[in-house]
């Protein structure tokens, strides 16, 4: 294809243009994610409020990036093969479809910007022999450009609906138009090939970001004006922050009562914040007293809480009051440690699950027992092979953990669960995206670095935990955990 009219009569122009796109091509996604990774740094309320929190970009970024070398196996004839890559489709369908939902985006707007989008892309890409599907520059440009003007037109500029659709559309009317409209040129021939097989180099994955990013540049200030909505951890450890702050004022004026009160409310805040954890809720002393049954730690407690109602109190008194509290704070940072399931116990679930997993595999070997007879076929049912062992892995974890509240075969055998930050049940995208960085956590010394990792964080988190937001604890069913306490 030329580019210029004369591009033709100079060899040196044209091999210098080329060389400026192949340089921008392999630019873009760098690009891209250092475009969402400034916007999310400056303006994090906005995009929260579009749906996109620290999981969603973390997958999008950290996820996209590990499984872009994970191709999942669609179907083997022959001497043909084809997969889907993980980073390069999967992701970028699954957080499609989360928008869609989440946000939810009108109907009719979703089906008519997918069709529109699928044919537009259809006219833009082509099967090339021995390379796949390709498109080139800048016609690869106008699906997602046609997406943010769809955008455009359906919602307004401060629609926190407009951004996810232009990604959405994008991503889905590409996979459609570039790879679902082609198939039927590829069954017609001998193949190796993956959808979005190029990782974030794709067209699947780029039309998608890109639509995201320029649609971000659009949005009216009142979006971009959001202020950040706090977490529950982050709002009970801010409240606990503040109480503690304000008891030591409080005391250094001389408002001795003020500070116990204060010291309380911190208590109690603290309370709720571990309560969570362990799926209580209601009156603190009544949490306190179902997470451990410690006689001397409830005294304690009633004291604070009766020296709080009290009109005067003493210096000295304030002094031992204020101390207790803090026993009894450094007692709760214990109870919430013993939460989090230990790495001896994940390590032991894992081996379960693993078993499991070649129980699965294994039941697989019937129907791909052909015996190779050439090298190419060999190395076809190889790259078969080392895809469904990674199939077998995202979809076991990720269907158990998210019908299952958060459990494995394993995890149920240990007696532990995968569980958000908050110890809420995990939901579908939060055990799809630690199970995606699984990859990552395997690759880096077979998990030895992620248990490092695990025992130096205070929740015991892996790689796939921190940027899934996760945490695995404890499955405490109406059980307590008795630690020992010690009086201030």
């Amino acid at each position: 294809m030329k580019l210029f009219k004369y591009a033709s009569a100079d060899a040196h122009l044209m091999a210098d243009i080329g060389d400026l796109i192949s340089v921008f091509n392999l630019l873009l996604p760098a690009l891209l994610f250092i475009a969402v990774m400034w916007g999310y740094s400056r303006h994090r309320g906005m995009f929260e409020r579009l749906g996109f929190s620290s999981r969603e970009v973390g997958l999008l970024i950290v996820g996209s990036l590990i499984a872009m070398s994970i191709n999942l196996p669609l179907f083997a004839i022959g001497s043909s093969l084809l997969a889907i890559n993980l980073g390069g489709a999967i992701i970028p369908v699954v957080l499609s479809i989360y928008f869609i939902t989440k946000r939810k985006l009108p109907a009719l707007q979703v089906i008519f910007g997918i069709l529109i989008v699928s044919l537009v892309t259809f006219l833009v890409t082509r099967v090339e022999h021995n390379v796949g599907i390709t498109a080139e520059f800048p016609f690869y440009l106008l699906p997602p450009a046609l997406s943010v003007i769809l955008a455009m037109a359906f919602f307004s500029r401060n629609s926190e609906k407009a951004p996810p659709y232009a990604y959405s559309i994008a991503t889905l009317g590409v996979l459609i138009g570039a790879d679902v409209y082609h198939l039927p040129e590829l069954l017609g021939r001998s193949f190796v090939g993956s959808v979005g097989g190029a990782g974030v180099f794709d067209m699947v994955f780029i039309s998608g970001l890109l639509a995201l990013v320029v649609d971000l540049i659009f949005v009216g200030s009142k979006l971009r004006r959001s202020e950040h909505r706090p977490t529950p951890d982050e709002q009970s450890s801010a409240a606990i922050k503040d109480s503690l702050y304000a008891a030591g004022r409080e005391f250094s004026v001389g408002n001795y009562s003020g500070a116990v009160r204060d010291s309380l409310a911190g208590i109690n805040e603290k309370i709720k914040d571990v309560g969570r954890r362990y799926g209580r809720d209601g009156d603190p002393y009544e949490m306190l007293c179902r997470m451990t049954s410690n006689p001397e730690l409830r005294a304690d407690y009633s004291e604070l809480v009766r020296t709080a109602f009290l009109m005067e109190v003493s210096r000295e008194e304030s002094y031992r009051i204020i101390n207790t509290s803090r026993a009894i704070g450094r007692y709760l940072v214990q109870l919430e440690r013993a939460v989090y399931a230990t790495t001896p116990s994940r390590i032991a679930a894992f081996i379960v699950d693993m078993a499991i997993m070649v129980l699965i595999l294994g039941s697989i070997i019937p129907f791909m027992n052909r015996i190779p007879e050439s090298e190419v076929e060999y190395q076809l049912v190889a790259m078969t092979w080392f895809m469904l062992v990674w199939a077998v892995q995202v979809v076991y974890f990720t269907l158990c953990e998210t019908f299952w509240g958060g459990r494995t075969v394993g995890k149920y055998l240990l007696g532990i669960r995968s569980a958000n930050m908050d110890g809420s049940r995990l939901d579908f995208l939060g055990a799809f995206t630690r199970n995606v960085v699984r990859f990552l956590d395997a690759l880096l010394l077979s998990y030895l670095v992620s248990i490092i990792i695990m025992e130096s964080t205070f929740r015991r988190q892996r790689i796939g935990d921190l940027v899934g937001r996760t945490v695995v604890v404890r499955d405490m069913r109406g059980r307590r955990i008795a630690g020992g306490w010690k009086r201030a």
